[in-house]
C-alpha cells in the first residue's frame, strides 16, 4: 500500500491523495484525513478493483491548517502521511510581498516587512517539510512540529496581512 499527497488545491479547499493497492488483490479500505488543530475528520473510502491499482481521491477540506492522513483496511492502519493547507499563509506572504515591490531601496518600513516575510516563508517551508516526514519516517513527532511552525507562521501574520489570515 502506497499513499502519496498529491496536491492541495490553490484554494485549500480540497486535496489530492493517492492510495496503490499493494497487497496484489483488489481490496477496500478507508482514508481518515484529521485536522490536527480541530481533531475534525474526514473518512473517504477506497475500494480498488484491480490488484496494484492507483486511485486518485479528491477529499474537501474543513480549513487551513496541518492535516494527519491515514489510510486502512479492515481497522488496521497500513499507511499515513501528512499535509498542511497553507493559503492563509500564502496570502499573507503574498500581501507582503506587494508591499515590498512598492518599497524604496533604503526605507525602514521595508526592512521590517522583509524580515516578516523571511520569518513566516521559513517556518511555513520547514513545517512542510516536517509534515513531508510523516510520510517518509511515520513519526508523530513530526506533525506537532509541523503544527507548531505553522501556528507561529499564523501568529506573525496576524490579521493586518488584508486577506482574512
Amino acid at each position: 500500500m502506497s499513499l502519496k499527497i498529491v496536491s492541495v488545491r490553490p484554494d485549500c479547499l480540497m486535496v489530492s491523495i493517492d492510495t496503490t493497492d499493494a497487497s496484489g488483490a483488489a481490496v477496500a479500505g478507508a482514508l481518515t484525513i484529521t485536522d490536527y488543530a480541530t481533531s475534525v475528520v474526514i473518512t473517504h473510502p477506497v475500494i480498488f478493483t484491480v490488484p496494484g491499482e492507483t486511485l486518485t481521491n479528491d477529499i474537501t477540506l474543513t480549513a487551513n491548517g496541518v492535516y494527519e492522513v491515514e489510510y486502512a483496511q479492515g481497522g488496521t492502519t497500513v499507511a499515513n502521511a501528512a499535509f498542511i493547507a497553507s493559503c492563509d499563509i500564502d496570502c499573507c506572504l503574498t500581501k507582503l510581498t506587494e508591499e515590498l515591490i512598492e518599497c524604496g531601496c533604503e526605507c525602514p518600513r521595508c526592512s521590517k516587512a522583509l524580515a516578516k516575510a523571511q520569518k513566516i516563508y521559513l517556518l511555513i517551508t520547514t513545517a512542510k517539510a516536517s509534515a513531508e516526514q510523516v510520510y517518509i519516517l511515520g513519526k508523530t513527532g513530526y506533525i506537532q512540529n509541523a503544527y507548531d511552525k505553522y501556528i507561529k507562521a499564523k501568529e506573525i501574520c496576524d490579521h493586518s496581512c488584508g486577506c482574512n489570515c
